[in-house]
């Protein structure tokens, strides 16, 4: 479970098995994972600690840990009112993908992030900030089939690295969470969703867009 580096994710969890099922779930986002528990002493303290937002003993136990590299993960986060300066994610079905963000944020892309060629971003990055098939084939000069295909190839290569995609807003997310997207101040926050073709049925697409 240890690891090395600066960019260690460390885990501390009164109980045993909850710290192991915790480290186990962290280290598919590929980063080194490092039980710190309560040590004060460690050779080279992990650059974050993730801390279950129920498990108040453990959070009290990181006094020694700069609050701005604590991530408290759901929760309440009634924890925060302690110490000022803790991150807190609140639980719900994106928190995997919450985090990731996060981490990459803090420690840069992790080593295992899933591979773009520089044309699948480009046409992809449009697409799932919001354009239509029609609109991302007409702003790269290539045929939709071409941008169903970018699509179908990278949510495939995502699928194969136990991150599935289902939808064009879940893209959006694992791209950012690997660095392929930077978001700035003027992106435009997204429209409802509504279906999308390139995305299969049941998925989805910016309401407003074509």
């Amino acid at each position: 479970m240890a690891g090395s580096g600066g960019k260690q994710v460390g885990v501390s969890c009164a109980c045993t098995w909850e710290r192991e099922a915790l480290a186990a779930w962290l280290s598919r986002f590929g980063y080194p994972v490092v039980d710190v528990g309560g040590e004060t002493t460690l050779v080279e303290p992990p650059a974050v600690v993730v801390v279950n937002g129920r498990d108040r003993s453990s959070l009290a136990r990181l006094h020694w840990m700069p609050a701005a590299r604590i991530v408290v993960i759901g929760g309440s986060g009634d924890a925060d009112a302690a110490r000022s300066g803790l991150r807190h994610l609140p639980d719900g079905p994106d928190l995997a993908d919450r985090l990731r963000i996060l981490l990459q944020s803090l420690l840069g892309p992790a080593a295992g992030r899933v591979s773009l060629s520089p044309r699948e971003r480009e046409v992809l990055t449009s697409y799932v900030l919001g354009a239509t098939v029609e609109e991302t084939a007409a702003e790269h000069y290539v045929a939709t089939s071409t941008v169903r295909t970018h699509y179908r190839r990278v949510t495939s290569r995502y699928t194969e690295a136990g991150r599935p995609v289902a939808n064009k807003a879940q893209l959006l997310l694992r791209m950012i969470a690997d660095g392929w997207i930077q978001l700035r101040d003027d992106v435009p926050t997204p429209a409802p969703l509504t279906a999308d073709p390139a995305d299969g049925a049941g998925a989805e697409r910016r309401r407003g867009a074509a």
